[in-house]
């Protein structure tokens, strides 16, 4: 029997983890996270919440999510243009800092 978003809604954080078990494989943080964020008034509410989470994980967070994933087709490449684009900067910025340059 398919799950509800009236149950959803009153569940448990154990409940709607485990409710939610495989919508982000390996990865029941989100789930985790999700629930604090209730009631949802409809399934795109429920998406867009879990969508958050993720988008307001952190770098460090979002590239585990990736990795826990392998299947994901060229994730050797996803994983070099995330890692340019967000960890390099910080890289950057860091040796900057330690010259005594100001950023922005």
């Amino acid at each position: 029997m398919p799950t509800t978003l009236d149950q959803l809604n009153a569940a448990t954080q154990a409940e709607f983890t485990a409710l939610l078990d495989g919508t982000y494989e390996h990865s029941p943080w989100i789930a985790e996270a999700a629930w604090q964020r209730r009631p949802f008034a409809s399934v795109a509410a429920l998406k867009a919440a879990m969508a958050r989470v993720v988008d307001e994980a952190g770098t460090e967070r979002q590239l585990a999510l990736i990795r826990a994933h392998p299947q994901l087709a060229g994730i050797d490449t996803l994983l070099e243009v995330v890692e340019q684009a967000v960890i390099v900067p910080v890289r950057i910025g860091r040796r900057a800092d330690g010259c005594g340059v100001r950023r922005g």
